[in-house]
């Protein structure tokens, strides 16, 4: 195709004008894929409330495991914020790693672990307060 400073008046008036016809294109091809991008985001609106529970029964776990299960309480903390990131909760996933920080609770490597996890929340949240 040639770049737009090639083109003259006639050529661009050819290509946008009125006497310019759609291209053919398979319709029935166009209809499928937009049918399939309909389900797709229907899937995944149901896969977030999906993760949405079970970011909640991880976190009951979480927030009912015995005192002295520190690496149980660790995974589960972990792994409650992870769902809450999958199903795309971004303040209530940091929200919940912040509390689960701020206990004191957990191991360095497991407070580690939530950093790593809701540090892409943090820098977007900060990024929009600016």
């Amino acid at each position: 195709m040639p770049s737009s400073d090639d083109m003259d008046d006639d050529h661009l008036k050819g290509l946008f004008g009125r006497e310019h016809r759609a291209p053919d294109y398979d319709d029935a091809k166009h209809r499928e894929a937009m049918d399939l991008m309909d389900r797709a985001m229907t899937l995944h609106r149901e896969s977030l409330d999906i993760f949405e529970q079970a970011a909640r029964l991880e976190q009951a776990c979480a927030d009912n495991v015995a005192s002295d299960k520190h690496r149980t309480r660790g995974i589960l903390c972990v792994s409650a914020v992870s769902l809450w990131l999958a199903a795309e909760r971004w303040e209530t996933a940091r929200a919940v790693a912040e509390f689960y920080l701020g206990c004191g609770l957990l191991s360095p490597g497991f407070a580690e672990e939530l950093h790593t996890l809701i540090r892409p929340v943090v820098l977007a949240h900060e990024v929009a307060d600016e």
